[in-house]
Protein backbone atom coordinates (compact mmCIF):
# COMPACT_ATOMS: atom_id res chain seq x y z
CA UNK A 1 0.00 0.00 0.00
CA UNK A 2 1.36 3.07 -1.32
CA UNK A 3 0.15 5.35 1.98
CA UNK A 4 1.77 2.76 4.37
CA UNK A 5 5.27 2.93 2.03
CA UNK A 6 5.33 6.64 2.49
CA UNK A 7 5.11 6.50 6.20
CA UNK A 8 7.39 4.28 6.73
CA UNK A 9 9.93 6.28 5.25
CA UNK A 10 9.00 9.26 6.75
CA UNK A 11 9.28 7.16 9.84
CA UNK A 12 12.61 5.76 10.09
CA UNK A 13 13.73 9.19 8.57
CA UNK A 14 12.94 10.60 11.77
CA UNK A 15 14.67 8.10 14.10
CA UNK A 16 17.01 10.53 16.13
CA UNK A 17 19.45 9.83 18.23
CA UNK A 18 22.49 11.59 19.30
CA UNK A 19 25.73 11.83 17.45
CA UNK A 20 29.58 12.27 18.15
CA UNK A 21 31.19 14.31 16.37
CA UNK A 22 33.79 16.98 16.25
CA UNK A 23 33.12 20.14 19.00
CA UNK A 24 33.26 23.51 17.37
CA UNK A 25 32.58 26.70 18.61
CA UNK A 26 29.75 28.50 17.41
CA UNK A 27 31.65 31.72 18.24
CA UNK A 28 34.70 31.52 15.95
CA UNK A 29 33.27 28.64 13.38
CA UNK A 30 30.72 29.15 9.91
CA UNK A 31 27.05 29.26 10.92
CA UNK A 32 24.89 27.56 8.07
CA UNK A 33 21.13 28.23 7.50
CA UNK A 34 19.18 25.69 4.92
CA UNK A 35 15.52 26.29 4.32
CA UNK A 36 13.42 23.89 2.05
CA UNK A 37 10.67 24.39 -0.07
CA UNK A 38 8.50 22.66 -2.28
CA UNK A 39 8.80 23.82 -6.32
CA UNK A 40 6.46 22.53 -9.41
CA UNK A 41 8.75 19.87 -9.99
CA UNK A 42 10.13 18.70 -6.55
CA UNK A 43 12.03 20.02 -3.55
CA UNK A 44 14.82 22.86 -3.24
CA UNK A 45 16.99 24.07 -0.67
CA UNK A 46 18.62 27.67 -0.07
CA UNK A 47 21.64 27.52 1.63
CA UNK A 48 23.20 30.05 3.29
CA UNK A 49 26.45 29.70 4.84
CA UNK A 50 28.32 32.95 7.36
CA UNK A 51 32.25 32.06 7.18
CA UNK A 52 32.91 34.13 10.47
CA UNK A 53 36.71 34.29 11.13
CA UNK A 54 37.73 30.63 8.62
CA UNK A 55 40.99 31.09 7.01
CA UNK A 56 39.43 29.02 3.79
CA UNK A 57 35.43 27.11 3.66
CA UNK A 58 33.99 24.76 1.15
CA UNK A 59 30.86 23.33 0.58
CA UNK A 60 30.44 19.70 -1.01
CA UNK A 61 26.66 19.84 -2.02
CA UNK A 62 26.88 15.64 -3.09
CA UNK A 63 26.11 14.45 -6.83
CA UNK A 64 22.19 13.76 -6.19
CA UNK A 65 20.61 17.68 -6.57
CA UNK A 66 21.44 20.26 -9.07
CA UNK A 67 23.27 23.08 -8.49
CA UNK A 68 20.81 26.43 -9.34
CA UNK A 69 21.87 29.16 -7.74
CA UNK A 70 25.76 30.51 -6.35
CA UNK A 71 27.05 33.76 -4.46
CA UNK A 72 30.07 34.28 -2.88
CA UNK A 73 31.44 31.08 -3.71
CA UNK A 74 33.93 29.46 -6.71
CA UNK A 75 33.04 25.64 -8.10
CA UNK A 76 36.14 23.56 -7.94
CA UNK A 77 37.56 20.16 -7.75
CA UNK A 78 38.48 17.88 -4.32
CA UNK A 79 40.09 14.99 -6.05
CA UNK A 80 36.92 13.97 -8.56
CA UNK A 81 34.10 15.74 -6.45
CA UNK A 82 32.95 18.69 -7.15
CA UNK A 83 32.55 21.66 -4.50
CA UNK A 84 32.20 25.08 -4.23
CA UNK A 85 35.02 27.06 -2.47
CA UNK A 86 34.48 30.56 -0.34
CA UNK A 87 35.60 33.17 -2.38
CA UNK A 88 37.55 34.90 0.99
CA UNK A 89 35.94 38.36 0.51
CA UNK A 90 31.55 37.65 0.88
CA UNK A 91 30.30 37.97 4.24
CA UNK A 92 27.36 35.54 3.34
CA UNK A 93 28.04 32.71 0.97
CA UNK A 94 24.35 31.19 -0.56
CA UNK A 95 24.07 27.81 -2.62
CA UNK A 96 20.84 27.11 -3.75
CA UNK A 97 19.96 22.72 -4.47
CA UNK A 98 16.97 21.47 -6.46
CA UNK A 99 15.83 18.00 -6.75
CA UNK A 100 12.97 16.85 -9.60
CA UNK A 101 10.26 14.33 -8.51
CA UNK A 102 9.84 12.47 -11.27
CA UNK A 103 6.36 11.13 -10.15
CA UNK A 104 3.21 13.44 -11.09
CA UNK A 105 0.19 11.66 -10.83
CA UNK A 106 0.26 11.13 -7.21
CA UNK A 107 1.38 8.44 -4.71
CA UNK A 108 2.58 5.49 -6.00
CA UNK A 109 4.54 1.87 -5.24
CA UNK A 110 7.38 2.95 -7.25
CA UNK A 111 9.65 5.81 -6.64
CA UNK A 112 11.26 6.20 -3.34
CA UNK A 113 10.41 9.51 -2.95
CA UNK A 114 7.12 11.20 -4.18
CA UNK A 115 5.04 14.05 -4.45
CA UNK A 116 1.15 14.90 -4.02
CA UNK A 117 -0.76 17.86 -4.77
CA UNK A 118 -0.98 19.30 -1.15
CA UNK A 119 2.53 17.41 0.31
CA UNK A 120 5.79 16.27 -1.07
CA UNK A 121 8.45 13.35 0.51
CA UNK A 122 11.73 13.99 -1.13
CA UNK A 123 15.41 13.76 -0.79
CA UNK A 124 17.74 15.77 1.86
CA UNK A 125 21.37 16.62 -0.11
CA UNK A 126 24.76 15.00 1.59
CA UNK A 127 25.87 18.32 1.90
CA UNK A 128 29.73 18.98 3.78
CA UNK A 129 31.23 22.06 5.49
CA UNK A 130 34.82 22.14 5.80
CA UNK A 131 37.35 24.95 6.70
CA UNK A 132 40.47 25.94 7.88
CA UNK A 133 40.86 27.33 11.41
CA UNK A 134 43.94 27.61 12.82
CA UNK A 135 45.75 25.27 10.46
CA UNK A 136 43.46 22.71 11.34
CA UNK A 137 40.52 21.25 9.05
CA UNK A 138 37.37 20.91 10.40
CA UNK A 139 34.34 19.24 8.58
CA UNK A 140 29.90 19.34 9.96
CA UNK A 141 27.69 17.45 8.22
CA UNK A 142 24.77 19.85 8.79
CA UNK A 143 21.47 17.49 8.13
CA UNK A 144 23.82 14.75 10.19
CA UNK A 145 23.58 16.69 12.98
CA UNK A 146 20.81 19.73 12.76
CA UNK A 147 21.62 19.79 16.73
CA UNK A 148 24.80 21.36 16.39
CA UNK A 149 24.61 24.86 17.33
CA UNK A 150 26.13 26.61 14.32
CA UNK A 151 23.27 24.95 11.92
CA UNK A 152 19.64 26.05 11.49
CA UNK A 153 17.32 23.71 8.81
CA UNK A 154 14.25 25.60 8.66
CA UNK A 155 10.91 24.45 6.16
CA UNK A 156 8.58 27.25 3.88
CA UNK A 157 5.37 26.07 5.46
CA UNK A 158 4.83 23.18 7.41
CA UNK A 159 7.27 20.30 7.23
CA UNK A 160 10.27 18.12 8.95
CA UNK A 161 13.51 17.62 7.34
CA UNK A 162 15.36 14.59 8.87
CA UNK A 163 18.77 13.43 8.04
CA UNK A 164 17.80 11.23 4.79
CA UNK A 165 14.18 12.91 3.85
CA UNK A 166 12.25 15.97 4.11
CA UNK A 167 8.00 16.00 4.43
CA UNK A 168 6.38 19.47 3.07
CA UNK A 169 3.19 19.39 3.48
CA UNK A 170 0.54 19.73 6.73
CA UNK A 171 1.06 16.84 9.15
CA UNK A 172 0.69 15.36 12.09
CA UNK A 173 3.63 13.96 14.35
CA UNK A 174 3.87 10.97 16.79
CA UNK A 175 6.65 10.60 18.91
CA UNK A 176 8.04 7.62 20.77
CA UNK A 177 11.02 8.48 22.98
CA UNK A 178 13.36 5.35 24.00
CA UNK A 179 16.70 5.03 25.36
CA UNK A 180 18.75 7.37 23.16
CA UNK A 181 16.78 7.60 20.58
CA UNK A 182 13.65 9.51 19.57
CA UNK A 183 11.62 7.56 16.54
CA UNK A 184 8.48 10.39 15.41
CA UNK A 185 6.31 9.20 12.41
CA UNK A 186 4.74 12.25 10.66
CA UNK A 187 1.31 11.61 8.96
CA UNK A 188 -0.22 13.54 5.80
CA UNK A 189 -3.03 15.59 7.11
CA UNK A 190 -6.12 13.93 7.07
CA UNK A 191 -4.96 10.66 6.16
CA UNK A 192 -5.91 7.79 7.96
CA UNK A 193 -4.05 4.88 9.22
CA UNK A 194 -4.63 0.97 9.40
CA UNK A 195 -2.20 0.85 12.24
CA UNK A 196 -2.64 2.98 15.38
CA UNK A 197 0.66 5.02 15.39
CA UNK A 198 1.92 3.56 18.40
CA UNK A 199 1.95 0.29 16.90
CA UNK A 200 3.78 1.66 13.93
CA UNK A 201 6.16 3.44 16.29
CA UNK A 202 7.12 0.03 17.80
CA UNK A 203 7.59 -1.66 14.60
CA UNK A 204 9.88 0.98 13.31
CA UNK A 205 11.99 1.15 16.60
CA UNK A 206 12.28 -2.96 16.29
CA UNK A 207 13.77 -2.10 12.80
CA UNK A 208 16.23 0.69 13.71
CA UNK A 209 16.96 -1.36 16.59
CA UNK A 210 17.55 -4.83 14.99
Amino acid sequence: MAWVRTLVLVGLLLALAPMAGVAVDPATSPSLTATSSRTPDGIRYDITVEPASVEGLWVDPGDEFDVVGVSGLEETTRGERRVYRWDGESSVATLSLEYEISNSDGVTAGPEFTRADDWMLGPVPDLELSWNEDGQLTTRRPFSDPTDPGVTITTDGPGVVGERYAFLGAHDRFEQRGSGTTVQLVVPRGVELDQAPDTILDALRERIDA
